[in-house]
């Protein structure tokens, strides 16, 4: 799919479903390229700006869609929910506030991706707040990088690149992160990237660029100031 450009108008989704704005399911031979979202969107379900699920390659693509989530859900993104397998998502953008109004747990929220089960966010930013009360994980580029499970073990490589976050992120202590919210796994790691914005009203040094580090052999590198 390239060259797609969708406008939504105060979309309600009443039954809690998976909403991709682009496609459901970017499947692994799936390639969107130079797409874009814009509008509103009220959600009750896992949303994705561009695709809910990512398997496959999307590039340049831009998401401005306002996400208001006002009841319980898993991973909510300005990209992508959910990132799997070989997914790769590049040089794309969100521009989109994320507003998460229910006081519901979600596991993964984040600017660019939900929840990064495996694969690679390369030279990807976000440039929207995102403003959630109840998570396991949040963060400007990726919320939770830290799923273990029998499909994606602690040896599955996830890898965060050349990102920027200037978004200002409020979220749970201890899992809110200018970049990642939770980052886990020995292939797992975050570097070349830079941020600006600011974590539950810090910055500098105060804004963490990753909320919480589990068990990874991994090192932050080359991590600035903006």
């Amino acid at each position: 799919i390239v060259n797609c450009h969708v406008s939504i108008k105060n979309y309600d989704d009443n039954y809690g479903v998976h909403f991709g704005g682009i496609v459901c399911s970017n499947l692994d031979t799936g390639f969107i390229s130079q797409c874009s979202i814009a509008g509103t969107a009220i959600a009750r379900g896992n949303v994705g700006g561009i695709a809910n699920e990512n398997q496959g390659s999307i590039i340049d693509c831009h998401s401005n869609l306002f996400i208001d989530a006002n009841d319980g859900g898993d991973a909510l993104a300005g990209i992508a929910a959910y990132n799997m397998g070989n997914g790769r998502i590049e040089s794309c953008v969100n521009y989109a506030y994320i507003l998460v109004s229910s006081t519901r747990k979600f596991y993964g929220v984040g600017g660019v991706v939900g929840r990064l089960f495996s694969g690679t966010v390369d030279n990807c930013q976000n440039k929207g707040n995102i403003e959630i009360p109840n998570t396991s994980a949040l963060g400007g580029i990726v919320g939770n990088a830290s799923e273990t499970h029998a499909n994606y073990p602690d040896n599955t490589t996830r890898i965060v690149t050349n990102c920027v976050n200037t978004g200002d992120i409020v979220g749970p202590v201890g899992v809110t992160g200018n970049m990642i919210g939770v980052l886990d796994g020995d292939n797992s790691q975050m570097t070349d990237c830079i941020y600006g914005g600011t974590v539950n009203g810090a910055t500098g040094p105060e804004a963490k660029t990753i909320g919480k580090v589990l068990r990874t052999t991994s090192k932050e590198a080359k991590i600035n100031d903006i």
